[in-house]
């Protein structure tokens, strides 16, 4: 009887333990989405310019791609925030690069109607 007292006091601690970390492992994969979203749409994006025309070596990154989007200010605030994600010992905000992903898309898509 007292054993299964113990082994049921057990069980609802650990649920309710369990229950208390979920929020953080959902909000810990957000991150981690939305790190590698900007990250991913930049590539989108340098795929497009290619198909484009754009002429990049492999090596090339984002200071090629800044070059490319001279004059599109948005494009280029943009293109920081793919470059602070990458190297910054801190990213921005998650979203900050979630709305950087969503630009960047929208700037694929206009270049793949062109093509």
């Amino acid at each position: 009887m007292v054993l299964a007292s113990v082994v049921v006091g057990a069980l609802a601690m650990l649920a309710l333990r369990r229950r208390r970390r979920l929020p953080g492992v959902r909000r810990a994969a957000a991150d981690r989405t939305a790190a590698l979203e900007p990250l991913a749409a930049f590539g989108r994006l340098r795929s497009a310019l290619v198909a484009g025309g754009c002429g990049f070596e492999p090596g090339d990154g984002v200071e090629e791609v800044r070059r490319a989007a001279a004059g599109d200010a948005a494009l280029l605030d943009a293109l920081d925030v793919v470059e602070r994600t990458l190297y910054a010992s801190t990213m921005p905000p998650s979203h900050v690069r979630l709305a950087t992903a969503e630009l960047l898309d929208a700037r694929t898509a206009r270049l793949l109607a062109t093509v």
